[in-house]
């Protein structure tokens, strides 16, 4: 074999290497990226639990009162368990035959800590949350006032809840509920 044979053998062999080692090099290299977006993705679910932990999540209450007062407003809000409207351990559903302008206040609880902010929609329109106490117990109950039309009974509502936690967090949760009638399920992140 002369030079010019062996330069181009040469060539090709060490063409044929440095293909070899750059395909290794890009499998290796997107093995690795997959392995970071994995991670990347675990620590995001992880701080995404965490958060849970100190946002907000509201349920029925199944707590027992007569009359609950709210603590801070002016003048204050005042609702007796035997009130129709009043959606509670005591009551499921509202009567629509009810002529009433009063509106609807279902009994709820906070299993997490309290938000620094927060804001209530009913299918887009404002409703507002309340913080009372039981005249006779003294324990605590928040309640969700909303207007009541009984053209809309037991129709599905979208209840979102837009909040700002203690460590800085903002976030928002969908519930579902029915107008008029004692439910409510978190569908937005899911349940607690």
């Amino acid at each position: 074999m002369d030079a010019t044979t062996w330069s181009i053998a040469l060539n090709g062999v060490l063409t044929i290497c440095a293909l070899a080692t750059l395909i290794l090099y890009w499998r290796e290299r997107g093995r690795a990226m997959a392995a970071e977006r994995r991670a990347a993705e675990r620590d995001a679910q992880l701080v995404e639990i965490e958060h849970r932990g100190d946002a907000p999540a509201y349920v029925l209450s199944d707590g027992r009162f007569t009359t609950l007062v709210s603590r801070r407003e002016r003048p204050k809000t005042i609702i007796n368990a035997s009130y129709p409207r009043v959606l509670s351990a005591y009551r499921n559903e509202v009567d629509p035959k009810v002529e009433d302008s009063r509106p609807v206040s279902l009994v709820v609880e906070n299993c997490r800590p309290e938000a620094i902010f927060l804001r209530l929609e009913l299918d887009g329109e404002p409703v507002s949350i309340h913080k009372g106490s039981d005249a006779g117990t003294r324990a605590d109950f928040q309640w969700i006032e909303y207007p009541y039309d009984p053209a809309k009974h037991g129709s599905e509502q979208t209840l979102v809840l837009t909040f700002e936690t203690r460590s800085g967090r903002q976030g928002k949760h969908r519930y579902l509920t029915r107008h008029g009638i004692r439910t409510l399920v978190r569908i937005d992140p899911g349940q607690p």
